[in-house]
């Protein structure tokens, strides 16, 4: 009998690398080959449910999604959302979403803010309707219900490329004026994707990888991801996998790193699943 594994997935540059972009052509054949034998595939990502679950359906994966840093878990088999924050938090965020608002048009009066799907922007930086007028664009994500992202972009003639330099100082001065001290949450640059992340300190994937974990008792639990920011509390998982272009601390942590990068090292792990859990 095959082992079972709930096999944990990271998406930025783990699934797909910074242009959103998948680098194996064959790995939905392993995938699937995995869950015909009784894996569970896992998708555990900072990202908005619509955006994962996008992703999900191009790699064939349909277990549970947990998203926007843990703040909710989500399992297709009955379309439920469950949400790991309190309804104080939830109250909070919003006001933080109006305030952030106002905030960058009082910081960045050069700049355009609008609301839009980022992804679909991302993966199509030319021919979008934009402002003709504005060259700084801050762009936040229409999805997230859980927590704020915000991508900075530059605008020039119709071709949008990262402005990380200004996206570094969005979040320096998000972090000193926008969250006060003792707030209910956090801000990071993400400067592969030039945006703006706030999450609320409630939310954890920690936490909800352990919830969501326990309708697998009888699963190898296992992860794999690029960073350790990714990866659950050692306590909660048997095996941590590391693909090629891993940091040097999550290298340095992982039972096995891969010789390949990005989508191709997580195709080399599922190959050799059986030979790496004992």
């Amino acid at each position: 009998m095959s082992k079972k594994y709930l096999i944990n997935l990271d998406v930025n540059n783990t699934l797909l690398d910074t242009n959103y972009r998948s680098t194996s052509p064959t790995i939905q054949s392993v995938i699937e080959q995995l869950s015909n034998e009784g894996s569970v595939f896992v998708i555990n990502s900072d990202r908005s449910l619509e955006d994962i679950q996008a992703i999900a359906q191009l790699f064939g994966i349909n277990g549970p999604i947990i998203g926007e840093n843990g703040a909710f878990i989500y399992y297709p088999e009955n379309d439920h959302v469950q949400v790991m924050l309190d309804e104080q938090t939830l109250i909070k965020l919003e006001q933080l979403k109006e305030r952030t608002k106002a905030f960058i048009v009082e910081k960045f009066p050069e700049a355009h803010f609008f609301i839009a799907d980022t992804t679909d922007i991302n993966k199509h930086s030319v021919g979008q309707e934009l402002p003709a007028d504005k060259e700084l664009l801050f762009i936040m994500n229409i999805f997230r219900k859980f927590s704020i992202s915000i991508h900075v972009r530059k605008n020039c003639h119709d071709e949008l490329s990262k402005e990380i330099e200004q996206a570094v100082r969005f979040c320096e001065l998000a972090k000193k004026e926008l969250l006060c001290t003792g707030s209910d949450f956090e801000a990071r640059c993400d400067v592969d994707y030039a945006n703006l992340l706030i999450h609320p300190k409630q939310s954890d994937k920690a936490n909800s990888f352990a919830i969501m974990a326990l309708k697998y008792p009888n699963f190898k639990k296992v992860f794999i991801a690029d960073d350790l920011d990714d990866k659950p509390a050692m306590s909660e998982i048997d095996y941590f996998f590391a693909v090629g272009n891993a940091s040097a601390e999550a290298k340095a942590a992982a039972h096995y790193v891969a010789t390949e990068t990005i989508t191709k090292g997580v195709e080399e792990i599922l190959l050799k699943m059986n030979e790496l859990v004992k």
